[in-house]
């Protein structure tokens, strides 16, 4: 029996989250009982050094693995969340609650969901209800502040601008940017600068840890010496191992050296992606359909990932502090574009 797609994205959210763990260990015991102490035999004090910088960067990387994974739960929207109706005067507010939902939403047609979702509603103010009444407004509610807010199909509840319902995580994640299958969980507005940080330290782990196998490989191994670059190369390396001119280990650490130039590059290239969403202002989503509909300044566009004053960000990229502050709350974003807290 052919599995679903709901299987297969679950097998592969465990097997990259296995992959994660399986790597981290591996490159720090091989780093800290291999090829660091044969590098450095002969120095003590920068045996030690390299020791504790290859100890600093692991911890960096789980450190901002953990926050990932703890501050995902905050991301997650849900039914409780729609502050918005207790800060409503009316008295019918809470009574019209669910027919005005049902009412307003039930006839979305495709286009006018995309209209929707681009901003359609955010100038105005108004929530669309069905072709014949486009300018249809909420009754005792307050349809002002719900511009941008849209109906999760999946949920079934009102959701606020930028968040998105994730299959994998069977929610709605606020301002979500992607579900990144090796931490387990979406990357959203709660977690989005533990996963950047992450990438960043993933990437300097890795690179640390090519440089240190070439150097150990390079002094280990004769054959290295004498061919340079070209024994790096798979054929040529298998053809040296079955002609005997090189040990099986000599093998298993070039493929644990390629191993770690992936590792880094694919880590690089997600900390380039995402500074690059986060000085634009916006998600994946946004980028793919290149929407500006929440980008504000740089400095402020930095700020509401990484935290509400300057001092925080630059805190952010150097200890992964998981109760620092947030510039909103990620449902409304007046405070982003206007200096403004929401209503």
């Amino acid at each position: 029996m052919a599995l679903s797609w709901e299987w297969k994205l679950f097998l592969l959210n465990m097997t990259c989250q296995s992959l994660f763990a399986i790597y981290t260990s591996l490159t720090l015991f091989i780093a800290l009982r291999v090829t660091l102490p044969q590098v450095y035999r002969d120095d003590a004090i920068t045996l030690f050094n390299r020791t504790l910088l290859a100890v600093i960067l692991a911890t960096y990387v789980v450190g901002n693995y953990i926050c990932i994974k703890l501050k995902f739960h905050f991301s997650v929207f849900s039914r409780q969340q729609n502050t918005f109706l207790a800060k409503d005067n009316s008295s019918n507010c809470d009574s019209n609650w669910n027919y005005n939902r049902k009412k307003t939403f039930k006839t979305f047609s495709k286009t006018e969901n995309e209209e929707s979702d681009s901003g359609g509603a955010l100038g105005s103010g108004r929530i669309f209800s069905n072709g014949k009444d486009r300018h249809h407004q909420l009754k005792g509610n307050t349809a002002l502040n719900l511009a941008g807010w849209d109906e999760c199909r999946q949920c079934n509840e009102l959701t606020p601008p930028r968040s998105k319902h994730c299959p994998l995580c069977r929610s709605c994640i606020l301002k979500r940017d992607h579900h990144c299958f090796f931490a387990g969980c979406c990357i959203g507005f709660h977690n989005q600068r533990y996963f950047t940080t992450f990438c960043l330290y993933g990437a300097l782990g890795a690179l640390y840890s090519t440089f240190a196998t070439v150097w150990f490989i390079n002094e280990n191994y004769e054959l290295f010496q004498e061919w340079g670059v070209i024994a790096y190369f798979p054929p040529f390396l298998i053809g040296f191992w079955v002609l005997g001119y090189t040990c099986g280990t000599s093998v298993l650490f070039v493929l644990f050296l390629y191993w770690s130039t992936f590792t880094a590059c694919l880590c690089l290239y997600f900390f380039l992606f995402q500074m690059f969403l986060v000085v634009r202002g916006q998600t994946k989503y946004e980028f793919k359909r290149n929407r500006f509909l929440y980008s504000s300044d740089l400095v402020r566009n930095v700020m509401s990932v990484f935290g509400p004053s300057k001092l925080y960000c630059l805190v952010s990229f150097l200890v992964p502090l998981p109760f620092f502050g947030y510039l909103g709350d990620g449902k409304t974003w007046d405070e982003l574009l206007h200096g403004t807290k929401g209503a």
